[in-house]
Order: structure tokens, then C-alpha cells, then sequence
């Protein structure tokens, strides 16, 4: 917030006040009392010349290198007044770098200049890459699921259904897309959720939840589950870790990396990448640590993977054996694809196409990019005011480009983005070969619930996960009413878009 220089005048007076009392006059006139409200170039001159403001803290949006030289420029015509006494009597102080000071904010603009132009040159090459430029869509929002952080979109291409997560609202979304995108619904889960995937044993998918890897029957109400593996980072060794991003390789493993809850605090690279085989076993295949893993998918022959620490806006492409007798399977890392410095943003979700395209969704850059085999952007899908999670494609005619987002003014819904014809469609998702083994624990068990009726708009509380067996979870919500088109209808909407 930003105070007037009258209000900012007395709050300063009040402290030197304070100090007065404290350490005495000639003590608290020594001491320099600084603003650290919101300085802009209409107020930086009423800050400075107050007689209880020492100077002021210039940060944030203020660094935009205009702004600040035009305060430094206030600065210069305060200064200016110290040869005249001052501004209504207020004797002025110039700090004896100041002029410095000033060439060195005229050097970063002059600077800054260049950048930006550099950048928008740079940008003007990559949009014309190879004479025939880049190919541009623009999503837009299909299912109003309002996620707080959606994530993991699978398709399943026998059942013309799609399946995502709420990593953080802890449910399991589905859209059976021959009905209306109102019909989409999810149900709780005992705890955040890092991915979902499909399992070949029919209707069930596998979720990974903080606890562990488990089976559920999406059909069934109340919902029924089987543990298949525990999360070894959290319950053998005590990391502050979930699973995060997955997905299933050409020959039905699950690879899953992890995700470091206080990465942002810590930076700690802790994660590790496993493998979940068919038959419930949990193998690390990475030595290396990182701190968020995503970008998980394959190549169309399945023997090249692609992964990402999302915090290093790098994504590596490693030789990958699908054999699950071979416990170290990767391989031959190298860097597949940086983005540039003009693009903000960080590489979270992504899923390749028919051709070894990898779509890639760059949360905080409100789009998602396709890059070639080679790692050249070939395509960009625009997605303005949206921070975009994860990609897959999917639709009845493997044609439609399905992008979860997280929360926000535009953002929490399922957007989509119709592929053109000179794109290549994408691949029925894999499903993970579940075999029932001993590292499975019984049988599928009900979670309990009071409210059985599918459809529900009931939230109720969700369950703890200290109970695996026994979880009272309420059923179904639905998506928003406002999006009631048909699949065909928001389709259309797309491609007239």
C-alpha cells in the first residue's frame, strides 16, 4: 500500500518521536528512517522532501527501469533545492554518490533498451523459424472445474473419457465427452494426488497419493480402492515429499518423479524417479536429485524419455529401457530444450503426439509449446491470463489438445485447443499392467460413504489418510453449470476460434 507524503510524514515522526524517548535527541537524529511503502515517480518527490524521511526502499514494480529513472530524476530535483535552502524550509541531504548513482540508472536503461530489443528481434526469428513460421492457436476453457491446481489429464481412448487431478483440492476428475461438459464430475481423495493413470484391467485407474500408489474403481459408489505400493520417500526415509508427475511407459510401468513440499523455502533437490512395475514393485531409476519432476512422457517407440526439475526451465531427453528386470534403464542424458530468456515461465506438464512432437505446458508463461524431435518450437497455444499445468491429447479423432491450469481470475478450468490438420494427431494413452502380487495389500475395500448418490453437489469434509482402509469420502461433484456445451459444440467453438 501507499501512504500520502503527509501520512508517511507523521508515521516517520511518531518513530523518530519514540526513539527520542529511547535514546535521547541526538541519538535519534542520527538514526535514518527510511519509507518502504509504494515509491513511485508521482510521489517520490513528497516522500523526500518530508523532514522524517531518511530516503525511501524502490523495489518491485518501480524496477521497471523507466520508473526508476524517473525517480532517480525526483531525486535529482530535491536535490536541486539544497541550494536554495530546501523545499517549504526542509533542509535537504544528497547522498554523495548520488550522481553515480544517477549514471548508473541511465546505464541500466540504456541497457535495458538494448535487451528489449534484442529480445523482440530474437522473438521475430522465432516466429518465422524456416520460413513458415510457428503455428498458433488459442486455447479456451472447455469444463468450468474451477481446480486448484488440475493436473495429469489422461485419455482414455476406449471409453471416450478423460481423467485429470486437483493436486491440492485432493480429487479425481472424469468427463465422459460424449455427454455435455456439465457432466464432468470428481470425487475426494483422502490426500493431495500427483498423477493419474489408466490400468488395464477395465474400468480402474491408479492415483498416486502421498501415502502410496492405489487402484481404484472410478465406477463404483462408493469409491473402491487396493494399495498397490507405498511412497518409500515419505514412509521408509521421512523426506517431505509426494508423488508428483507421471505417466505410463509404452510397456505398462509407471514412472513417477517426486515433488520437495518446501522447495521454494529450502531449494532442496531431494526428489528421486521411480518406476513402478506391474507387479507393485518401486524402483528408483535415477540417482540424480531434483526438486520438482515433471515433463514425464515417451516417444512413440517408447524408448526415449523426457524430464524436467521444473525450477532449472530445462528438459532432458534420456535413452530409456522399458525392461523391468533393468534397474538402471536411463541413459545417454542430454538437453532437449531451455527456454529462451524472453520466455517466462517454467516447464510443467507435458505428453508427446503420433509423431514425437512433445507438447509442453509452461506454467507461468500462460501457453503451451510443441517441440519437434530436434526440441525446435514448432507450435505455441496461447492461453492469456491462464497458467497452464499439463497436456495430453485425446478426443474421439485424437485431435484435441486437453491443458489443465491452476487457479486463478481465468484459470482452475480444463481448456482445450483444437489441433489443425498439418499437426499430428496424438496416441492412445498407455495403461499400467497391474498383476496382483504379494506387494498388494488384499483386496479392493469400499471407501465409506454417507451420500451414495451419483452426481452429488455435496462437499462434506475430506477424509484423513491416517485410516487407508477406512475413509469416508463423499461422491461426485459437478462440474460448473455455466458450461453446458456438448463436446462437439465446444470442439466447434475451438476451431471457430
Amino acid at each position: 500500500l501507499s501512504a500520502t507524503p503527509e501520512v508517511a510524514q507523521r508515521a516517520h515522526r511518531s518513530i523518530r518521536t519514540w526513539l527520542e524517548k529511547r535514546f535521547g535527541p541526538e541519538a535519534a537524529a542520527r538514526i535514518p528512517i527510511q519509507y518502504g511503502g509504494s515509491v513511485t515517480p508521482d510521489n517520490a518527490i513528497g516522500l523526500m522532501t518530508m523532514p522524517d524521511i531518511d530516503g525511501a526502499l524502490v523495489g518491485g514494480a518501480s524496477l521497471a527501469a523507466d520508473k526508476f529513472q524517473a525517480i532517480f530524476a525526483s531525486a535529482a530535483d530535491v536535490a536541486g533545492m539544497q541550494s536554495n535552502g530546501g523545499a517549504n524550509g526542509v533542509q535537504i541531504t544528497t547522498p554523495d554518490n548520488y550522481w553515480d548513482l544517477t549514471d548508473s540508472v541511465r546505464k541500466l536503461t540504456a541497457e535495458s533498451e538494448r535487451v528489449q530489443r534484442e529480445l523482440a528481434e530474437a522473438q521475430d526469428k522465432l516466429n518465422n523459424r524456416g520460413g513458415t513460421g510457428i503455428q498458433q492457436m488459442t486455447g479456451k476453457e472447455i469444463v468450468g472445474c474451477r481446480n486448484d491446481l488440475g493436473e495429469s489429464p489422461v485419455w482414455d481412448h476406449e471409453q471416450k473419457t478423460l481423467y485429470w487431478v486437483d493436486i491440492t483440492g485432493k480429487r479425481l476428475w472424469s468427463w465422459d465427452v460424449s455427454k455435455d461438459s456439465a457432466s464432468a464430475s470428481s470425487v475426494p481423495l483422502p490426500s493431495m494426488v500427483g498423477c493419474v493413470a489408466l490400468v488395464q484391467d477395465g474400468s480402474n485407474v491408479l492415483v498416486a497419493l502421498q501415502d502410496g500408489f492405489h487402484r481404484l474403481d472410478a465406477n463404483a459408489y462408493p469409491l473402491r480402492h487396493q494399495l498397490v505400493a507405498e511412497w518409500s520417500e515419505t514412509n521408509a526415509y521421512g523426506l517431505d515429499t509426494r508423488p508428483n508427475d507421471g505417466r505410463v511407459d509404452r510397456n505398462g510401468n509407471l514412472v513417477v518423479g517426486s515433488y520437495n513440499f518446501q522447495h521454494k523455502q529450502d531449494g532442496a533437490e531431494l526428489g528421486s524417479l521411480y518406476r513402478l512395475t506391474p507387479g507393485g514393485e518401486l524402483q528408483r531409476i535415477l540417482e540424480e536429485k531434483h526438486r520438482v519432476s515433471n515433463c514425464i512422457c515417451f516417444s512413440p517407440d517408447g524408448r526415449t524419455m523426457y524430464f524436467a526439475d521444473t525450477p532449472t526451465r530445462r528438459i532432458f531427453a534420456y535413452d530409456y529401457d522399458p525392461d523391468p528386470t533393468n534397474l538402471s534403464p536411463l541413459s545417454r542424458k542430454r538437453l532437449f530444450f531451455e527456454l529462451p530468456p524472453n520466455v517466462q515461465g517454467q516447464p510443467d506438464g507435458a505428453n508427446t503426439d503420433s509423431e514425437g512432437g512433445l507438447y509442453v505446458a509452461i506454467t507461468g508463461g500462460e501457453c503451451v509449446l510443441r517441440l519437434t524431435p530436434e526440441g525446435k518450437i514448432s507450435a505455441r497455444v496461447s492461453l492469456p491470463g491462464v497458467n497452464p499445468t499439463s497436456v495430453t491429447i485425446g478426443g474421439p479423432n485424437l485431435d484435441t489438445l486437453f491443458i489443465t491450469t491452476r487457479r486463478g481470475p481465468d484459470g482452475g478450468g480444463l481448456y482445450g485447443a483444437k489441433l489443425p490438420p498439418q499437426l499430428p494427431k496424438g496416441l492412445p494413452e498407455p495403461k499400467y499392467g497391474f498383476q496382483a502380487s504379494s506387494k498388494s495389500r488384499g483386496n479392493m475395500e469400499s471407501y465409506h460413504s454417507s451420500d451414495r448418490e451419483r452426481g452429488s453437489r455435496k462437499t462434506g469434509s475430506v477424509p484423513s489418510s491416517s485410516s487407508p482402509h477406512s475413509r469416508s469420502l463423499p461422491v461426485a461433484r459437478q462440474a460448473s453449470p455455466s458450461s453446458t456445451l456438448s463436446f462437439r459444440e465446444r470442439v466447434e467453438g475451438i476451431r471457430q476460434g
